[in-house]
């Protein structure tokens, strides 16, 4: 009977723990590229220095936006840069946070 309780509450732990898991990943804000090239730039505008291109299918962490959320802040190898919303297919665009105003 002992036993039995020790591997229903472990169990149960290990459901927990994956339904956690699960709701945490859910709501991590992601974008895919959704033209043949987009333009990385160091600053939300046209205008801000191009450090690197994305190619379409190009799916990266979102971590920030401007207050009209058309410019998204994402997470690239060594750091960060924004690209244009016009161009990415953004999920879970409730969760970002404004970075830039």
């Amino acid at each position: 009977m002992k036993q039995r309780i020790i591997i229903i509450t472990v169990l149960m732990l290990f459901a927990a723990m994956c339904m956690g898991t699960s709701l945490a990943q859910s709501t991590v804000a992601t974008g895919t590229v959704t033209a043949w090239g987009l333009n990385v730039r160091t600053a939300p505008s046209v205008n801000a220095q191009r450090i690197g291109t994305l190619r379409m299918g190009y799916t990266a962490g979102i971590v920030g936006k401007n207050s009209d959320s058309t410019w998204y802040q994402i997470i690239l190898e060594g750091g960060s840069g924004w690209v244009s919303g016009y161009y990415l297919a953004v999920t879970n665009a409730h969760t970002v946070p404004v970075t830039y105003n």
